[in-house]
């Protein structure tokens, strides 16, 4: 069976459809989405009813924005930027997609592959960008392959034959195979805004049959994203880095 592995949408609308738009085309229907639907982008709304509304089989787990909305999180742990981007996104949002999220979970895990946003040990708060955070959040994995998102920014963390800890990015349409036994973490990087200098929607498509990952990229008109984000005044900063994926 093939998923799509989706991270970090937050709120943009533009970015997802074209991401969508690939995977029907074809035929992937199953989606482990990886956390923060909302924040930063101008249309949390759509873009939040486009994954209630999605066909097939879907796996969500709770991003650090998203538990915001319903108290799960203190926005005290959020820059300026993104306080001014989420309370722009409340005041468009109303109660009942608000409440939506609350039925969502940190974790999700099954046995080939589990799901969290940041990482097992901390799921909303932790940036999972070492290998010496790999080797503390390992021990913790009882699947295969833990998808994780947060940083934006598409990685991979495994051990070697030697024991050694190996992590690294992926490359756009760079293939990952999965060894049996192995314990891999896998970040798909994110839809609605990149952060490894290429601008591309990145995500990632998961087979557990052959079990191996193979990562996106897709272009989507982000001059459009920009001007609606300057019409709701959302920061220029977050305007201005969708051009740089950074």
């Amino acid at each position: 069976m093939k998923y799509a592995v989706i991270s970090d949408i937050h709120s943009n609308y533009e970015a997802l459809s074209v991401v969508l738009e690939y995977l029907y085309k074809n035929n992937i229907l199953n989606f482990i989405i990886c956390g923060d639907i909302i924040g930063y982008g101008p249309k949390p709304l759509e873009c939040i009813n486009a994954i209630k509304e999605l066909k097939g089989n879907k796996n969500i787990v709770l991003g650090n924005h998203d538990a915001v909305l319903v108290g799960k999180l203190d926005i005290k742990w959020f820059n300026e930027l993104a306080k001014k981007s989420l309370e722009i996104s409340k005041q468009i949002l109303n109660d009942d997609v608000i409440k939506w999220f609350e039925s969502i979970p940190e974790v999700i895990s099954y046995d080939k592959f589990t799901m969290v946003h940041g990482s097992l040990r901390s799921p909303l708060k932790e940036y999972l960008l070492s290998e010496l955070q790999y080797s503390d959040n390992v021990v913790k994995l009882n699947s295969n392959v833990l998808f994780f998102g947060h940083t934006h920014i598409p990685m991979f963390f495994y051990t070697d034959e030697k024991g050694k800890y190996i992590g690294d990015f992926i490359k756009p349409f760079a293939r990952i195979k999965i060894k049996e036994n192995s314990k891999i973490f896998i970040n798909p990087g994110s839809v609605g805004q990149p952060r490894d200098g290429n601008p591309m929607a990145s995500f990632g498509i998961f087979d557990d049959e052959t079990m191996s990952f193979e990562l996106v990229r897709l272009n989507y008109d982000i001059a459009k994203v920009q001007s609606m984000m300057r019409n709701l005044k959302i920061p220029s900063l977050l305007i201005e880095r969708l051009s740089f994926g950074y």
